[in-house]
């Protein structure tokens, strides 16, 4: 269920980064077809809902614990590892290299977030496995392998399952 939800979600992105194109050609054509207009309205709504999303994503990180950002990052690094899968699909290259860099950004992120000093085997050992999720990543952009970014999205969903338990 929550993959196919992040592969909706994935879709929604790229079909909300069309909405400038769709826009103008409903523009062109004069509205002539009443499902045009329907799609450029979805397209507007779909528009000012990520306006929102931005803003309460914002909000959120201003008022999440420390643990809370933590999940957050999950979330966030998992998402992209979506879009990329989406976009991939789609033979956006473009995007699918931005959501991935996105995704290696954020367990990077990860990654610093880690007490080396206090932390022990523990710490060293995610810093290992950060460094091994980055590097499926990296082989998934560059070998167009979805396969690739779905291991990386089920090591992030267990960490992210584990460090809930925990909270």
């Amino acid at each position: 269920m929550r993959y196919t939800q992040g592969v909706w979600r994935g879709c929604l992105v790229l079909f909300a980064e069309s909405a400038k194109v769709l826009s103008e050609c409903a523009v062109t054509l004069g509205y002539e077809s009443c499902r045009l207009k329907r799609v450029v309205a979805l397209m507007n709504h779909q528009t000012a809902l990520k306006s929102y999303a931005k803003v309460q994503y914002r909000s959120d990180v201003e008022i999440a614990s420390p643990h809370r950002l933590i999940d957050m990052l999950y979330q966030g690094a998992i998402e992209r590892i979506v879009q990329a899968k989406g976009a991939m699909q789609f033979g956006n290259t473009e995007l699918k290299g931005k959501k991935i860099n996105s995704a290696v950004s954020i367990v990077g992120g990860l990654r610093e977030s880690l007490n080396t000093h206090e932390g022990g085997d523990l710490a060293h050992n995610l810093d290992n496995l950060y460094v091994y999720i980055q590097r499926v990543l990296a082989n998934a952009h560059s070998k167009n392998d979805p396969l690739l970014l779905d291991e990386a999205a089920t090591l992030l969903g267990d960490l992210q399952s584990a460090w809930k338990q925990i909270g």
